[in-house]
């Protein structure tokens, strides 16, 4: 379902990339939204659910129980801004690019403040008749610069950069697609068919079609030179049917608001 506090200011479309940038209302709506949308994907909220619930289906007494609650289900430290950020760009994918996300990453940490290796997006584009692979990577910044560093800093972990390994490095894509397989790949999941769909079209398009995604959180003016440069060099760069899209969400007021919202579940502010 479209957001109704996201508005759409400047963009392009190609044959094989877009660019856009949309702004972030502020009104009750967005504070909602990453109070459990966000927020709800930070904290992992299903997992928890369901851990709540089997311990309550396992013999132990009541006080036995309550102590396991406690221990397990406890709150942890503050996630970092960009694990934040992350989950504010997938909770838009979701919404607005009808992206799929079989599994919350943040499972896979070791420890509560890790940063875990490969894409930031991993999942599934569900627009079309069949699904595809989707990709990508996340950046917040609160670099007053046009790009900012994040984008185009030749740091070798700037978005182009990353972007540009999604297109060039097929094993990436291999790594990707046989973390997806290990959740996935088994009668059981629930996204098995996705997985069997994007499989498939991966397959006959001669390892091409899958969709790439790269996603700006900034909490500065719109400016189309955050992503214009990015996006005409993956125009270059991309081959049929690989298709590229960029995202800059501008946020009404600072990063640290964000974090702030999300950490409170938008207690103060809504």
């Amino acid at each position: 379902m479209p957001l109704a506090f996201a508005h759409r200011v400047y963009g392009k479309e190609t044959e094989l990339v877009s660019w856009q940038g949309v702004q972030l209302e502020d009104c009750p709506e967005l504070v909602r939204f990453i109070a459990h949308q966000v927020r709800n994907r930070v904290e992992d909220t299903e997992l928890k659910r369901d851990l709540h619930s089997v311990i309550d289906g396992i013999a132990l007494t009541d006080m036995q129980s309550e102590e396991l609650k406690s221990f397990l289900l406890a709150p942890e430290p503050d996630p970092p801004s960009w694990a934040i950020g992350e989950s504010l760009a997938e909770s838009y994918l979701e919404a607005e690019h009808g992206v799929a996300f079989p599994w919350n990453m943040r499972r896979d940490k070791r420890t509560p403040s890790a940063s875990l290796p490969g894409a930031d997006i991993v999942g599934y584009d569900k627009r079309g008749a069949k699904a595809k692979f989707a990709f990508g990577e996340v950046k917040s910044s609160q670099d007053k610069r046009t790009p900012p560093a994040v984008v185009a800093g030749r740091s070798g972990t700037d978005l182009t950069y990353q972007m540009f390994e999604l297109i060039d490095k097929a094993e990436k894509i291999r790594s990707l697609i046989l973390w997806l397989a290990a959740r996935c790949a088994k009668p059981e999941s629930e996204d098995y068919t996705a997985f069997n769909d994007a499989l498939e079209t991966y397959g006959e398009s001669g390892y091409r079609d899958i969709a790439l995604f790269g996603v700006l959180i900034r909490d500065t003016d719109c400016n189309e030179a955050d992503l214009r440069e990015l996006g005409i060099a993956l125009e270059q760069r991309a081959e049929h049917p690989t298709r590229c899209d960029l995202v800059a969400l501008y946020l009404p007021w600072e990063l640290e608001k964000l974090i702030d919202l999300t950490c409170q579940g938008g207690s103060k502010n809504a």
